[in-house]
């Protein structure tokens, strides 16, 4: 009988026929070989599912799910891959970004060397649409300079509490899904509740593994993420729902005992986060907003609020997270 392979890998797609076979190649060409690739797509309207299709018989290639309709969120992607998925860990490979030949091999390497690790993750370039480097080129640069340090030039293993407390309660400081991989016992806790996220679940799912076990980092660049000009919160609507996702964060940050500086906490989710696109918006999202927050968790809300409105009132300067 043949056994699960190490590391099922997901490629939830929408839309990036333009991206797709560099990135399914980026994957078959790992060093590593104990794995099994998942891809799925979303309804897209372009011709990905005729390049997905080439893949269909490739020995790498365990499935190949097709939605029927547009599900809007890509973390129903990632629970409908993960649960048709087997091995103990699981790497999201996004549809649009690349990966190094070694980027699988290092990962199981530092993994036995911290068993405690509940997600590995490396440092990544920045590209373009057309695969050019952004300026910064690298994630590391991004968050060394917004948190005065240089933490992310050299590797680490760190309980995950301790990576809480430290800067990913302030920021999602990994880069992406691209490039991390996350141990599927634990991300199967919480799928459930991942499938209500549409624009902020990556963030969620960093948090809750982090509160599960260790976090290990490489500062080699294995992944290449790449940004787009397009954003998804271009709409007011959507905007109400990434502030609310937001602040559902921040509650559950809230909700742990570990988690310290909390005053700090509530001002940084308020100034960076929680008050984007008040006002700017129109009474009728602001109000929308308000709401939100209010059903929610109503004193929660009232804090937030509060701090928004003074921010707003001082037309306080603030330094965006990177």
């Amino acid at each position: 009988m043949k056994s699960s392979p190490k590391f099922p890998v997901i490629i939830p797609n929408y839309n990036h026929a333009a991206y797709l076979i560099q990135r399914i190649d980026s994957v078959i060409h790992q060093s590593f070989d104990d794995f099994e690739i998942i891809i799925l797509d979303d309804c897209s309207t372009d011709n990905s599912r005729n390049i997905i299709e080439k893949y269909r018989t490739h020995s790498r290639v365990a499935a190949i799910i097709y939605a029927d309709k547009n599900s809007g969120s890509p973390f129903l992607q990632w629970k409908k891959g993960i649960e048709a998925s087997s091995g103990n860990w699981i790497w999201i490979a996004e549809s649009d970004d690349t990966a190094s030949p070694d980027f699988l091999q290092i990962a199981i390497d530092t993994i036995h060397q911290h068993p405690a690790t509940a997600l590995f993750y490396c440092d990544a370039h920045i590209i373009d649409e057309k695969g050019q480097p952004q300026t910064p080129s690298k994630y590391s640069s991004i968050k060394n300079s917004f948190f005065a340090t240089d933490k992310w030039n050299t590797a680490y293993s760190n309980n995950g509490t301790r990576e809480l407390n430290e800067n990913l309660k302030f920021a999602c400081t990994i880069n992406n899904a691209s490039s991390a991989v996350f141990k599927k016992e634990l991300f199967l806790q919480f799928l459930d509740e991942l499938k209500t996220y549409q624009y902020h679940g990556d963030w969620f799912s960093y948090i809750k593994t982090a509160l599960k076990g260790d976090v290990a980092y490489t500062p080699l660049c294995l992944s290449s993420v790449r940004l787009h000009n397009e954003s998804l919160l271009n709409k007011n609507k959507s905007l109400v729902k990434s502030n609310t996702e937001h602040f559902r964060i921040l509650l559950l940050l809230l909700q742990q005992n570990e988690i310290s500086e909390r005053t700090k906490l509530i001002q940084l989710f308020s100034e960076q986060f929680l008050g984007f696109g008040f006002l700017k918006t129109g009474f009728r999202y602001s109000a929308r907003i308000v709401v939100s927050y209010l059903s929610i968790n109503f004193f929660t809300g009232i804090n937030v609020l509060y701090r928004i409105a003074l921010i707003k009132l001082t037309r306080k300067k603030i330094t965006p997270v990177f």
